[in-house]
């Protein structure tokens, strides 16, 4: 395409003099034609060939979202992938949910009696977040979609549930954000002294090293204003349905 004698500047003129000006490649398309340059480029590729399927018709981070849209709990399975198109996914994800909540937001669509229809409230939830948050104190941390979500997301009616035994590695900006905690056991003085920061767990700081029993939480929640011990009871569906 940059070659001065391949006769794609000729090829490129006459699509554009046929299709009002429009280019034939836009400039994502010739990034990913950029990889013919190099002998043995498309190789490089091999590695994410089984995240993507000759059959998708749509980027699936948009079909996530009507999914959600429609209602629907969406479970997106990343227990075997690498971890580094792990992180990438899971951000397209949530940028993709947060601005198409930010639009409802902004041009919100009226109700039959001419009344402001909010966003559907959306709620994320991650488990092993510190696998998928970047590092605490990382460079531009403030400007990831994870803290702008923390930050703003409920403006959108946008929820998030991190599930880690790592509190540490998650960056302050959203830690300082959070209205809901349910700390069980941890045994490292590390991640308690990273708790002993917020709210009173600092007095728990010692129960929560050294009582293990399943289910046995220090519960601060939005709508109480005191930390408090609950046994959680295991879950299970009544009348086996």
């Amino acid at each position: 395409m940059d070659e001065k004698n391949s006769g794609y500047s000729d090829f490129e003129r006459k699509y554009r003099e046929s299709h009002d000006g429009r280019a034939w490649a836009d400039d994502a398309l010739k990034n990913v034609l950029g990889i013919y340059r190099y002998q043995g480029g498309v190789t490089q590729l091999r590695g994410v060939a089984k995240q993507h399927s000759p059959s998708a018709t749509k980027n699936f981070a948009t079909e996530v979202v009507e999914d959600l849209k429609a209602g629907k709990l969406v479970i997106f399975d990343q227990s075997t992938g690498d971890p580094e198109q792990n992180v990438g996914a899971a951000e397209r994800i949530l940028w993709e949910i947060f601005n198409s909540q930010k639009r409802a937001f902004i041009e919100p669509r009226l109700d039959g009696d001419g009344q402001l229809v909010p966003p559907s409230p959306v709620m994320v939830y991650l488990e092993e977040a510190h696998n998928l948050l970047p590092a605490a104190g990382g460079k531009d941390e403030l400007k990831t979609i994870w803290a702008r979500t923390a930050k703003e997301g409920s403006k959108y009616r946008i929820g998030m549930v991190l599930a880690t035994q790592e509190p540490s590695s998650v960056m302050p900006a959203i830690l300082k954000n959070t209205d809901n905690w349910f700390v069980a056991h941890l045994n490292n003085a590390d991640e308690i002294r990273a708790l002993s920061k917020f709210y009173d767990f600092e007095d728990y700081s010692h129960q929560i090293r050294s009582i293990s029993d399943p289910g046995f939480v220090r519960m601060r929640t939005l709508s109480n204003p005191y930390t408090i011990p609950v046994q959680i009871d295991l879950f299970t569906v009544d009348g086996g349905a």
